[in-house]
């Protein structure tokens, strides 16, 4: 805590001198500061989200990468927890400082009570109720939920799912388990990318929000004393929203930025946008054009009236208004389309990857119809059209080509020509197509992950612009407040 006072300090002297070479007066000084001191004080709680958030990523990732190469060679549950538990020895202390910090009232806010755990506790208590446990059958779930309760992330719960099928049903489950090897650690890069990318655009906001102020600083260094432009209540006015601003801006960036790394592909289909999802699918004519005729009718004939009364280029003004709502409807459609069928693309693969791990033990229908059951949201309508199509018509391809066919999504398309192809061509030839659908999926999920990315900084991206106006409009007031003192001084002088 000792550190987090002492920059706390430096920077707010820092922000104070610099606030005085602006030329701030008193209460423009404290009243930047004071917001320099709330935005810090989150900044922290966030900086400090971040580095929990990275170790919950680490710790999940490096759990699921033993559990998958221990249960490969030993397909027991508790034998590859015994394993897991290992390397996560040097958990112990920190659970016990995390337990002291939290008896202080430092521990952060978190989404529940479970999530605060460390690894190797969590395991722990996992072991414990399978050695102790009576439940039966249940006995599994019951204890790798401890761990999904503290860590619970999609692909934690398949890799459990899927040994709990083999610790019950048995069977060769090497093909599988390198599947699931291959998309973690392509799942680790993809994260590790975008957590650099995460920092390469930090990094821009920040130097966005300094030449801001660099902007701020030179407009004020080159004006002249004694015009005193710098002491004018609209100046200093603008100048402090300007700083604080940027400020906010800067910690707007970095909020955004500072997502849930386990859960960023986990989102909820708001009711629009379930909405925009029926239009799409069932291909609905485009809301409101009736309106945007009748607008552009009214605008037409507005833009007659003015060529003949007040010239073309009022009437250019209102016909090209009259153009843009006649567009705008099927613009928004576009966007809609461009928009479901994004987020279909990052939820498809890994759906696909579900079916591709319970297509080692069952036919393609059964495993269509047991993935469904834990398929991404967006999928979900979807899916269930493709169950009552197989239902009405199961030994022809049409359902399958029928799946997301209004979206056009060639790699949908091909996968769902590659099901049909194994359900249609029997167990001799299962493995190679079995092999060829896998690194299919892997491709899809490579770029959707890539998708993920995009999405998740695109915002922090355009925000980062923002403090760049700012200081244009430091420049502009100032420069307004020059050309008002020039004009006063000349008419004194005439």
């Amino acid at each position: 805590m000792a550190k987090y006072w002492r920059n706390r300090v430096e920077l707010t002297v820092v922000m104070g001198v610099f606030a005085w070479f602006l030329k701030l007066r008193v209460v423009g000084i404290a009243t930047v500061l004071l917001f320099l001191n709330i935005i810090y004080g989150k900044c922290y709680v966030l900086n400090q989200e971040r580095k929990r958030e990275r170790k919950r990523f680490e710790d999940v990732s490096s759990y699921m990468e033993q559990m998958l190469a221990s249960f490969y060679r030993t397909p027991k549950i508790l034998s590859a927890l015994e394993d897991t538990k290992r390397i996560f020895e040097g958990d112990r202390e920190r659970t016990s400082r995390a337990e002291r910090s939290a008896k202080s009232g430092r521990i952060l806010k978190r989404r529940n009570d479970g999530e605060s755990a460390e690894m190797y506790p969590a395991i722990e208590a996992a072991i414990y109720q399978i050695r102790t446990g009576t439940e039966g059958g249940e006995i599994y779930r019951k204890a790798l939920g401890e761990i999904e309760k503290s860590y619970g992330c999609r692909r934690l719960y398949r890799i459990h799912d899927f040994m709990i099928r083999v610790e019950k049903n048995g069977g060769d489950c090497r093909e599988s388990l390198e599947l699931l090897t291959e998309d973690g650690r392509l799942w680790n890069h993809q994260i590790q990318e975008m957590l650099k990318e995460k920092q390469q655009v930090a990094v821009k906001a920040t130097l966005c929000v300094g030449m801001a102020f660099l902007i701020c600083a030179l407009a004020v260094a080159m004006l002249p004393e004694d015009f005193g432009v710098a002491g004018q209540r609209i100046s200093q006015v603008v100048t402090t929203l300007v700083v604080i601003c940027n400020l906010f801006f800067w910690y707007l960036g970095m909020k955004l930025l500072c997502g849930d790394i386990l859960h960023s592909e986990e989102q909820e289909v708001s009711g629009h946008t379930w909405r925009q999802y029926e239009d799409v699918m069932q291909n609905r004519p485009v809301r409101g054009k009736k309106l945007a005729w009748i607008w552009a009718v009214v605008l037409g004939i507005f833009g007659g009236i003015m060529a003949v009364k007040q010239g073309i280029f009022p009437a250019a003004t209102l016909f090209f208004l009259a153009w843009l709502q006649v567009l705008w409807p099927d613009f928004r459609r576009k966007n809609e389309e461009k928009k479901i069928r994004r987020e279909v693309e990052k939820a498809f693969p890994d759906w696909l990857l579900g079916v591709a791990l319970c297509l080692q033990t069952d036919n393609v229908q059964v495993s269509l119809a047991k993935a469904s059951k834990e398929a991404p949201k967006i999928m979900e309508r979807e899916l269930a059209r493709l169950q009552k199509n197989l239902q009405e018509d199961p030994v022809s391809i049409e359902p399958y080509l029928k799946f997301f066919a209004s979206l056009k999504i060639p790699e949908i398309t091909s996968a769902m020509r590659m099901l049909y192809g194994m359900e249609t061509s029997g167990a001799g030839d299962l493995q190679r197509q079995l092999q060829d659908l896998a690194k299919k999926d892997l491709s899809m999920q490579s770029r959707a992950e890539k998708m993920r990315t995009e999405d998740m900084i695109s915002g922090v991206g355009f925000l980062s612009l923002f403090p760049m106006l700012t200081g244009v409009v430091k420049l502009l007031t100032d420069l307004m407040l020059v050309i008002l003192y020039l004009v006063s001084t000349l008419r004194i002088e005439g």
